[in-house]
């Protein structure tokens, strides 16, 4: 049951949700109102709202559980789906933008895509007659302890049943009290429901379909068993509710409600052979009001490494992988791993699901691999141990079926899968007669360092949890940490409980774990922390993820969300992108897929950041640092690897301005040191990148010239730009590249980006990209013109992102940034005037916060200074006499950028400041 883990996995989801099918359920949105929105007028309001902001896409909204909570009984907030709804549309032309238009809304928690689940099926036929695995789980021996009880329900939320199957029908449970006559006799808000639901389709028809997979799961879990047909069962007695929710193209789209309907409807186990890569948040939700408000244990599949889109066998799946699931890989006869098995710390058990042999439709049986199978022998389980007591809460059926699990990573062909396969093979003896033992788990994980919460090599961690006995009560239990880490050494690893009765806790809050970072740890390193513990009879562990010496950080300021890497990379780092937030605006989905810098002086020598290229070297990992509450900079010093051949390191200063100066802009200052002899001539440095607002497929990029801005723009409407502007330069190269097939007139690089493209790219201007009459992805590069870095001086160049609402806001911004950043080649600046004699004047400081200091050599006659803030109006004016040094008190400007006008009888000066608060 994973209680903490998620806290410390970090899942990186590049969704195109361009492409709904087969990942996302088409047309469809769901969307969770704010808590005030309870309310019934506020409610309805708030979906009046949704309804004016989709227009005429809209086909309907609905409660996303149409039943749910009709007697209308209180339910404690967090548990409460009354705000949940789904939207559909009438096509899924324009998906994406009212995806992001809803994200926007005050009203709104959450919008998101409806993950679409396949089953966990792998077909076979062998001829091998016997059900090996109930032998291996001692099935025949814990019968002779319950054989389950008729009150104890598993909910099959599948593909539906074989209603009239002769091993399984006098096993279901029939709702007697809502008999088939077209009334809804038990006014549970369900007409006819006797047979169970079909959630799919919305009536009260589980018979499947379009597969055969809920009856085949249904008889490993609780086939009718000594009754001289067919199969036995390690359910027995427990009774099984068949709830539909596949659709007749065999995926699984209403899989969250079945599970609803399932608590809903007295099960107290609830079985899910099915998944998605995708998390979501209202399926976490829906979770957590089955497992914690119900009480309901929620058994789930952990996965088939080849049953998806991703071949990784370590991928985590959901529901297996979310809190309050217990995720089920599969095995053998043998006990060792099934070789099509998913694995992953996220497991909690296995159970056979190899070669098993189960019910079929029509009377038939047949035999099937893979952890759909797995998961309902644990489900079966879980029914005699809550007919055997009762009184178990989820949490605790769950902690025993775990706990008295036969450990099994010592086998070799195990021992690389070790704590992957969850804690052991489940044992149905064991669990229900060994009652001893308790089961100690971990929450509340917090881990600091002594230098900030970003962890670093040299840094001291500092790790403090609670501790809580779900089972027995324990005299003392002792904790100790380790890692599989070289480059951990503990300090103080170890922990003691004391005694800790049922569901009683403690904490270490006073007396935290600690350990070293050794230097040599590589950057963004994975690591797992484990927690062993021990008491007489009980050995136990829980491993936690989390990625240590990372080199980003997440910047979240003003709307914008992103992270700073330290090698030039863009958004994300890691060889596979596969670290980092990309950058976010408001509610948005990454908006950023690659990006990255590149600096060359020829094709033959150059350095980038880019896609799976990372040829810059870290000498110092970004961190953060604030001059002041308003202004906050990531910095970090790298430089080109040494096989490069360019002889500088680049100090990169990264802020984002929270005093909304230049609001949803991110700012990148770079300085580049010749490290060399000799002068570096005729050096360029651009930004790339790959730009996916709302679809991929619909986007375009046109260059503002006059503002040094390529930006980007969707055709599917005109209300989210993002552009890359080189800010403290008078003209740059900009590049659009059209990322399809030949490149549609421009340069191809859908087959890679070698150093003759970015060279050649780099050097010629293509201002546009995209075309609103075709369905292509885009992505931007901007360079600078050549320029030259004497030895040992240093040449700075500053880029921003910038995102607007709309093309005059992002204009608007882009003003204001360059305002902000555009610096004179001279320092002082300077006013030539009509007797030819210069006049110089000096302005600081810049940004202010409270007067503004003016040196100049201009003293002998009347000077006037006039204050302008941005949209020109004139905000203060003074007028000084023979006065060399002036001093103007600014406190009561507000937040802003101005222009100061200095006037005298032989000339005038201008000069840009930024006042503060």
């Amino acid at each position: 049951m994973k209680t903490i883990l998620s806290v410390f996995i970090v899942f990186f989801l590049m969704i195109n949700l361009n492409a709904q099918e087969p990942h996302f359920l088409k047309n469809t949105i769901i969307v969770k109102l704010h808590t005030d929105s309870h309310q019934k007028s506020s409610k309805s309001a708030s979906l009046n709202t949704i309804k004016q902001t989709i227009g005429s896409d809209i086909k309907e909204i609905t409660p996303m559980f149409n039943n749910y909570n009709s007697k209308k009984q209180a339910i404690p907030e967090q548990y409460n789906l009354n705000n949940i709804y789904k939207i559909t549309l009438n096509k899924n032309d324009n998906y994406n933008t009212i995806l992001h238009n809803i994200k926007q809304l005050n009203e709104v928690k959450y919008a998101e895509p409806y993950p679409i689940s396949i089953v966990f099926d792998e077909p076979n036929d062998p001829a091998i007659p016997n059900q090996y695995y109930l032998d291996k789980i001692e099935a025949f021996n814990a019968h002779e302890y319950t054989k389950g009880d008729t009150n104890i329900t598993i909910g099959i939320v599948d593909s539906g049943v074989d209603l009239l199957h002769e091993d399984l029908k006098d096993n279901y449970k029939y709702n007697y009290n809502d008999p088939i006559n077209n009334i809804d006799d038990d006014m549970d808000g369900y007409i006819d429901n006797y047979y169970g639901w079909d959630v799919a389709d919305n009536n009260n028809n589980p018979q499947g379909q379009t597969s055969h997979h809920g009856t085949r799961v249904s008889g490993m879990a609780s086939a009718v068993t000594n009754n001289n047909i067919g199969i036995y069962s390690i359910g027995y007695k427990t009774k099984i509710l068949p709830i539909k929710a596949m659709d007749i193209s065999g995926k699984i789209v209403a899989g969250y409600e079945g599970i609803v309907y399932a608590a809903d409807h007295g099960c107290q186990i609830i079985n899910c052979s099915w998944g998605s890569n995708y998390p979501s948040q209202f399926a976490q939700d829906v979770i957590n009001y089955a497992a914690e408000y119900r009480n309901c244990l929620i058994v789930a599949a952990a996965g088939n490494k080849n049953a998806a889109i991703n071949d990784r066998p370590d991928i985590w799946w959901y529901p297996a992988s979310y809190d309050n699931v217990l995720s089920v890989a599969a095995t053998g006869s043998e006990d060792i791993h099934w070789k099509g098995t998913s694995f992953a710390t996220s497991v909690d058990v296995c159970a056979p699901g190899e070669n098993v042999y189960t019910t079929d439709h029509n009377n038939s049986y047949k035999r099937g691999f893979g952890t759909s199978y797995a998961a309902p022998l644990v489900a079966g389980l879980a029914g005699l141990l809550k007919a055997q007591k009762p009184e178990l809460t989820q949490q605790q059926l769950a902690a025993q079926i775990r706990i008295t699990s036969d450990n099994i990573d010592t086998i070799p062909d195990n021992v690389f899968y070790s704590k992957q396969l969850g804690y052991g093979r489940i044992n149905a003896l064991r669990a229900l007669t060994i009652n001893n033992l308790p089961s100690i788990q971990i929450t509340d994980l917090n881990i600091t360092t002594n230098r900030n919460s970003t962890i670093f090599t040299g840094d001291t961690l500092l790790v403090t949890f609670t501790s809580t006995n779900i089972l027995s009560q324990v005299s003392n239990t002792s904790i100790r940490l380790i890692t599989n880490s070289e480059y951990i050494v503990p300090i103080d690893n170890f922990f003691s409980t004391g005694e800790l009765k049922t569901f009683e806790s403690i904490d270490n809050i006073s007396s935290p774990l600690a350990f070293k970072i050794n230097p040599g740890m590589p950057y963004n390193e994975n690591v797992w922390f484990t927690f062993e513990m021990k008491a007489e009879g009980y050995d136990d562990y829980q491993i936690f993820e989390v990625v240590l010496n990372r080199n980003y950080i997440d910047f979240n300021e003003n709307d914008i969300k992103t992270s700073l890497t330290s090698n030039g990379k863009l958004g994300h780092t890691g060889v596979d992108n596969n670290l980092g937030s990309g950058l976010t605006y408001k509610k948005s989905n990454s908006l950023i897929i690659n990006g990255g810098i590149i600096i060359g002086l020829s094709s033959n020598q150059m350095a980038s950041a880019l896609f799976e290229i990372e040829e810059f070297s870290t000498i110092e990992v970004i961190d953060t640092t604030r001059n002041n509450k308003n202004i906050l900079f990531g910095n970090t010093i790298f430089s080109p690897l040494s096989e490069n051949n360019i002889p500088i390191s680049i100090t990169q200063s990264t802020t984002a301005d929270t005093s909304n100066l230049m609001e949803s802009t991110v700012v990148y200052i770079y300085n580049l040191q010749n490290k060399g002899i000799d002068e570096i001539e005729n050096i360029k440095m651009a930004q790339f990148v790959d730009w996916d607002l709302y679809s991929s497929g619909h986007n375009s990029s046109e260059y503002n010239e006059n503002l040094n801005l390529f930006y980007t723009y969707s055709t599917d409407n005109s209300v989210l730009y993002a552009g890359i502007c080189l800010v403290n330069k008078t003209s740059s190269t900009p590049y659009g590249f059209d990322l399809i097939s030949g490149g549609n007139g421009g340069v191809d690089i859908t087959n890679g980006f070698s150093n003759d493209l970015k060279w050649l790219t780099m050097t010629n201007n293509r201002p546009q990209a995209g075309d609103e009459t075709q369905n292509i992805d885009v992505a931007n590069m901007l360079t600078t013109d050549y320029f030259n870095i004497p030895p040992n001086d240093t040449v700075k160049i500053i880029f921003a992102h910038i995102i607007g609402d709309n093309y005059n806001d992002l204009i608007n911004k882009t003003i204001a940034v360059r305002e902000a950043y555009y610096e004179p080649t001279d320092p002082i600046d300077t006013v030539s005037i009509n007797n030819n004699i210069n006049v110089s004047i000096k302005v600081f400081p810049n940004p202010t916060n409270n007067n503004i200091n003016i040196i100049n050599t201009d003293f002998q006659s009347e000077i006037t200074i006039e204050i302008y803030n941005l949209i020109g109006k004139l905000q203060l004016i003074k007028t000084f006499y023979n006065t060399k040094n002036i001093l103007i008190d600014v406190k009561e400007l507000k937040t802003g950028i101005y222009t100061l006008n200095y006037q005298s009888d032989i000339g005038i000066f201008k000069s840009k400041f930024i006042k503060i608060d």
